[in-house]
């Protein structure tokens, strides 16, 4: 019926994470397994992102609670955890520190990152110093990010890229967690069906459970759901 109307058939990557992983299949973008970040990042950045409400596992199982250091007093893991969003969430409270811009100020921001702008704001400033400071960041960024650059990714890769001449930088859509070892070493070849699972649904716990015990391949931990702590 397409080919008889002359239609285009589109599915959601269209307006939604199409083109930061058509960036990332293409090699223009940097990035890793989850496992990668889990063992060496020690700064990680949520740029346009809340995932104790989209993703509430991600955090848990994959990232800042999913380290290995451990504290009877409470969770002190060796990494920083920071935020970019328009408005306070349960993350930016949890990150240390968390930049809050104007709605569509990423363009802004990424501006006074790059030098590009005179007047860089000071969050621009403060952000700049943070990423220089790290050794390996991992940046997940959201639909927030995106829908702000209107899917132009133009100006955040070349931020990626200079940055990347310094220190190590790994970018992942934050609805991306299976990055198998073979799909990150040759992305060119890797399939966008397999970038796109869901990271709260194969792992959501019952309504009500504030833990959940979760294997490891040395030993049974325990992960936090969501944000308690």
């Amino acid at each position: 019926m397409a080919r008889k109307l002359g239609a285009a058939l589109d599915d959601a990557s269209s307006f939604s994470y199409g083109p930061l992983i058509e960036r990332i299949l293409s090699q223009e973008l940097p990035t890793c397994s989850l496992s990668e970040v889990k063992d060496k990042a020690d700064l990680l950045l949520y740029w346009g992102a809340n995932p104790t409400a989209s993703h509430p596992r991600h955090l848990s199982k994959y990232t800042y609670y999913a380290y290995a250091d451990f504290n009877p007093a409470g969770w002190y893991p060796k990494v920083t955890l920071s935020s970019i969003d328009v408005r306070p969430t349960e993350l930016t409270a949890m990150s240390k520190p968390a930049f809050r811009i104007k709605p569509r100020g990423d363009r802004e921001l990424i501006s006074g990152l790059l030098g590009e702008s005179p007047t860089a704001s000071v969050e621009a400033r403060q952000l700049s110093e943070l990423v220089k400071k790290s050794r390996f960041c991992a940046i997940f960024c959201g639909l927030g990010l995106v829908h702000s650059l209107d899917g132009d990714l133009s100006s955040f890769t070349r931020m990626i890229q200079t940055l990347s001449q310094s220190i190590r930088v790994a970018v992942i859509p934050i609805s991306v967690i299976r990055f198998t070892n073979r799909q990150v070493m040759s992305t060119k070849s890797a399939s966008p069906a397999a970038f796109l699972t869901d990271a709260s649904s194969p792992s959501w716990s019952r309504p009500g459970a504030k833990w959940r015990t979760a294997s490891s391949s040395s030993a049974q931990t325990r992960f936090p759901c969501c944000h308690s702590r």
